[in-house]
């Protein structure tokens, strides 16, 4: 099979060339939508097209008249907001005064309409009477009120059959398969469907940009007054217009670029008077990315020079790109080779091993001799290690015969397990005696280290040298076939999906690294976890992955 990934390797490298030439040729200048340049941890950049395009709806409130007082700016506020959009070279769908059925309408209306294509942007703003009705756990939702709304103390079911909720909101923002959606209200109401953020914004676009996000800005908490003559619409427009908001000088606003200018600039114009509140919706699969403002328009640019850099950072990543690959399929001749030395090492042991069993049976029966198999077929590294090289993972997985679904899916490798009756399960062929179950729930890498000191403390099955196991350890537990739901044999308990071993990447920076086996899907996989200790005030969400996981403790038969 090794044989098959290097001609799948070579058929490779020839594709990238014919595109690396074919690249070299001038193109016709097509329309490109919207590119921004992004840059890696790294320090290495590349442009990416982020949308084809931007779409907006804008909604002034001004001519209430069911009980709510007028407000004499919001529409004027709504054209403004409106034409800067438009001067950007945006779609922008201006509602003045709609009531209820309007307003729902025109929400439905960006779903099904510019809200179906993937890559386009959409932003939604709001101006007018906002409202927070308290619910019966406790909770408060905030409302958006239209212009044939009536005062909720007078006609609670009218005020509810007009306004729209937050939490209609919400599932507005997630019916739009736009990938970012960011939604501003110069309004003051309960924002409980985000969470608040007191991140930095980054010095630079980050590749994960690019994934999906639904942000949401309002001009004031829910118990703030906001005044009419909108200090937040004044300092919405100086940071995209004037490029106030863009704090790291890269030529583009982010949402929490954004957020985060409209919040302090807020709260110093009106005197602490409004405290804007920002923030991303409460979804793993909705939380990651960020909404990008580009400070000019398209066509400030020469639509060839981009296409020409365009085709340079193209012919560089194909270049990049080729090398790998051939690399890798250097790596893989090398581990072909190992895996026929070992393949013809392994064919005359079962010779040897047939010839001397042979000979046994031709040998006179002088007495029944017990014996008993004591030395383990393979040794295993139990001292923890750095692997920051993903091609010592696939090497390791090839060498021993592991099986990965993503990284070595032809590998079958045959433990020997043998039930103790005491929790423990010794495998005769690594020599290794593993926790039949593990821990009861899923614990942080900190919380893991203490579980076994405590197993060790109270003397597990009788013994006091348990162990979080090294990678190699733990993946030679992964079964080809799945039982009890699991990539794992059912002589283990099936509530231990995912595990924790000792061997870590080496990154020390921003955040953890460190390797773990999902028994759930068969493979190896990597936990990431922020350093708290040294960036305290960071984020968790925006880095933590898989940061929880059970652990098998193991220790060494022999």
């Amino acid at each position: 099979m090794v044989i098959d990934r290097i001609k799948v390797l070579d058929a490779l490298l020839f594709l990238l060339a014919f595109c690396y030439v074919f690249a070299s040729f001038p193109a016709h200048a097509t329309s490109r939508g919207i590119i921004v340049q992004t840059q890696s941890s790294s320090g290495s950049t590349r442009q990416m097209q982020l949308y084809t395009g931007y779409h907006a709806l804008v909604v002034g409130c001004a001519d209430y008249h069911k009980g709510w007082p007028a407000l004499p700016n919001p529409v004027n506020d709504a054209r403004e907001v409106a034409s800067l959009l438009d001067s950007m070279g945006w779609v922008v769908n201006l509602l003045t005064n709609p009531d209820g059925t309007t307003l729902r309408r025109e929400l439905n209306k960006l779903v099904t309409g510019p809200g179906k294509n993937r890559d386009k942007a959409i932003l939604v703003w709001f101006s007018g009477h906002g409202q927070t009705i308290k619910e019966a756990d406790g909770t408060k939702l905030g409302y958006l009120v239209p212009v044939d709304a009536p005062d909720p103390e007078k006609d609670l079911l009218g005020f509810m059959e007009k306004a729209i909720s937050m939490r209609q909101i919400e599932t507005v923002s997630k019916q739009i398969w736009s990938k970012h959606v960011l939604m501003a209200f110069d309004s003051c109401f309960s924002g409980a469907i985000f969470q608040m953020v007191r991140t930095k914004p980054s010095a630079y676009i980050q590749e994960k940009v690019s994934y999906p996000v639904r942000q949401f800005i309002t001009a004031g908490r829910e118990d703030e007054q906001v005044p009419d003559k909108s200090v937040f619409k004044d300092v919405f427009i100086q940071g995209i217009k004037e490029g106030f908001a863009d704090l790291n000088g890269d030529s583009y606003v982010t949402g929490e670029e954004l957020g985060a200018y409209l919040q302090e600039n807020v709260i110093n114009y009106s005197r602490k008077a409004q405290h804007p509140q920002f923030g991303k919706i409460n979804n793993p699969k909705l939380d990651k990315g960020d909404f990008v403002f580009v400070l000019k328009r398209p066509e400030q640019f020469s639509q060839s020079s981009i296409i020409q850099s365009d085709l340079e950072a193209e012919n560089k990543r194909l270049a990049e790109e080729a090398a790998r690959l051939e690399h890798e399929r250097r790596e893989l001749e090398q581990i072909r080779e190992k895996f026929e030395t070992k393949r013809r090492l392994q064919e005359e042991k079962k010779r040897l091993e047939d010839e001397s069993q042979r000979l046994e049976e031709e040998k006179p029966k002088l007495a029944s001799i017990p014996k008993h198999v004591t030395a383990p077929r393979i040794s295993l590294r139990k001292e923890p290690t750095i692997i920051s090289n993903e091609i010592k993972i696939k090497n390791m997985l090839v060498e021993y015969g592991f099986f990965d679904r993503s990284r070595n899916a032809f590998g079958s490798f045959e433990n020997d397990f043998a039930d103790n009756n005491d929790g423990t399960v010794t495998d005769r062929a690594t020599g290794l005696m593993w926790q039949k179950g593990g821990s009861t729930s899923s614990l942080e890498n900190d919380e893991a280290k203490r579980y076994i000191k405590r197993l060790n403390k109270e003397q597990f099955a009788g013994h006091s040298n348990w162990r979080i196991p090294t990678l190699e350890e733990l993946a030679s537990l992964i079964k080809k076939k799945k039982r009890n739901n699991l990539y794992l044999s059912p002589v283990f308990d099936n509530k231990q999906i995912r595990c924790w071993t000792a061997d870590d990447t080496g990154n020390s920076g921003y955040y953890y690294e460190f390797w773990i086996v999902s028994f759930k899907y068969g493979e190896v996989d990597q936990a990431v976890f922020l350093n708290r200790r040294k960036y305290p005030g960071w984020s968790v969400s925006t880095y933590n992955k898989n940061t929880m996981n059970y652990i098998k403790a193991v220790r060494s038969v022999r």
